[in-house]
């Protein structure tokens, strides 16, 4: 179920609404996040590959199945109606059409070693996506060594929709499950490989550093560490 909830005067909840989805989802199926879009639908994806919208109003449930694909990430959207998806395969742009039904707008695929590297959740990429400035959305992918890709995100592009592909980190080391962090230009992404636990990194352990930078290119064709 998705739940509304508002905060009372007196520091506490209350339960305003919920959603409740059981009639479209398999029972061994679980919620990983609900976000708005800029209409005010209640979107949300769950980890068996489903992509899903609510009516706030109507209480009505669209869903658009990936198969084959899971979902282990959160999801962005932009002012343009774009709801940007990252499946442990590739990145989807959806949008609602005139029912409200998740559709997909376009599927990019990404390089993939098929390992769930020390620090990740699953075998795909562990970046939800990044909406960066007015044109661009940004993920990491599953090579070795991993790659920082930015692609354009309107519905339709001239040319190649990804600009970049940048490696990150050394091969054999390189992983995140944690959201790029952008300004309009500039990218940063931290290394996870290693983290299994609070344990990885007590009683003078350590994973794999770090953080780097990967700034895009004036003309918007290129980007670089």
């Amino acid at each position: 179920q998705i739940f509304v909830v508002a905060e009372t005067d007196q520091p506490g909840f209350r339960l305003e609404r919920s959603y409740d989805l059981r009639a479209h989802l398999p029972p061994d199926d679980s919620i990983v996040s609900a976000l708005p879009d800029f209409a005010g639908r209640i979107w949300f994806v769950t980890s068996k590959g489903f992509v899903g919208a609510v009516d706030p109003e109507s209480g009505a449930v669209r869903t658009h199945r990936l198969e084959g694909e899971g979902i282990t990430n959160s999801f962005s959207s932009d002012e343009s109606g774009g709801m940007f998806v990252v499946s442990d395969r590739a990145l989807y742009r959806f949008e609602a059409d005139a029912g409200g039904a998740p559709v997909v707008v376009w599927r990019e695929a990404y390089e993939n070693t098929l390992e769930r590297k020390p620090g990740q959740v699953d075998d795909g990429s562990g970046t939800t996506p990044t909406v960066m400035g007015s044109d661009f959305v940004n993920i990491t992918d599953n090579a070795d060594p991993m790659n920082v890709l930015v692609y354009r995100r309107g519905r339709d592009v001239l040319g190649s929709r990804l600009v970049c592909r940048q490696p990150v980190f050394e091969a054999g080391q390189s992983a995140t499950d944690n959201s790029l962090i952008t300004t309009d230009r500039s990218i940063v992404v931290e290394n996870n490989y290693g983290y299994a636990s609070p344990q990885s990194t007590s009683d003078g352990r350590t994973t794999s550093a770090g953080l780097e930078r990967v700034d895009l290119d004036a003309d918007g064709a290129g980007c670089r560490k």
